[in-house]
């Protein structure tokens, strides 16, 4: 590893949660290092269920998991919603390891090698280059500064300010928040993935955030996602909305 390469994330500890965070980090258009002490990924993976590593769990329903953990359970909501029982089976099975349920809902790999298992978040690793994704870093950088450089069209400037002295009059902040074609489709999540700038005040302020959305449509995160998903950047079309902030009086869950 090169020590004077700078890196947007650093993943310490090379198990199977290690390289999937690395990998699906990767994914996003981040530069991502993983760092393990032992000589090899996965060490520990290998002599998980005798061996033949137990994937997961074959039960679906989210509350009975949650159950077998007490109290504690409640915390691997966030996780389990995001990536799912099924989903985990699913990466595996599209990766040409076929699974298969045994007593106690437990998942293992038809072939009963840990090894397979284990090779697929290497191929996954390898296959989102953890290490170094500088070019496309910088192909977004200059993407996003044209977008930057370029005077927004008056007519569109006076549009934009003649409104926002409407909505914060009385001098209120406002949020300035993406708003892409290509967010919510069925075989593809791209929200969030947009920039949203908050408490913003001002004509200059509001304009440079404006712009700063539009670029945002172009970030490497952005732009990796599209090309892994086979989404035509040129299908991909961005607004911005601008909202009056709105103070809350309480706080709390």
């Amino acid at each position: 590893m090169n020590n004077n390469q700078v890196y947007d994330v650093a993943v310490i500890g090379g198990g199977p949660a290690g390289m999937m965070a690395a990998a699906t980090t990767a994914q996003s258009g981040a530069n991502v290092v993983l760092l393990e002490k032992n000589d090899r990924l996965g060490k520990k993976l290998l002599i998980t269920g005798k061996g033949r590593c137990n994937i997961t769990t074959g039960e679906t329903d989210l509350a009975n998991i949650i159950s077998c953990f007490d109290k504690n359970g409640k915390f691997l909501y966030a996780a389990l919603h995001a990536f799912t029982q099924e989903e985990t089976v699913a990466f595996f099975n599209q990766r040409g390891v076929a699974t298969k349920v045994e007593r106690g809902l437990r998942v293992f790999p038809v072939s009963n090698r840990a090894q397979d298992v284990l090779q697929v978040l290497i191929d996954f690793l390898k296959e989102t280059n953890v290490k170094d994704n500088k070019e496309l870093q910088e192909n977004a950088r200059k993407v996003q500064k044209i977008i930057l450089d370029t005077p927004i069209l008056k007519d569109i400037e006076e549009d934009i300010v003649d409104n926002y002295e409407i909505l914060a009059e009385d001098g209120a902040f406002v949020a300035v928040r993406s708003s892409a074609t290509a967010e919510d489709l069925p075989e593809a999540s791209f929200a969030g993935q947009q920039a949203t700038y908050l408490n913003v005040k001002g004509d200059q302020r509001l304009l440079a955030s404006v712009k700063a959305c539009w670029a945002s449509l172009y970030t490497s995160r952005a732009i990796y996602y599209r090309t892994k998903n086979n989404f035509p950047h040129e299908k991909v079309f961005i607004a911005v909305v601008v909202q009056r902030m709105v103070d809350s009086e309480k706080a709390g869950v």
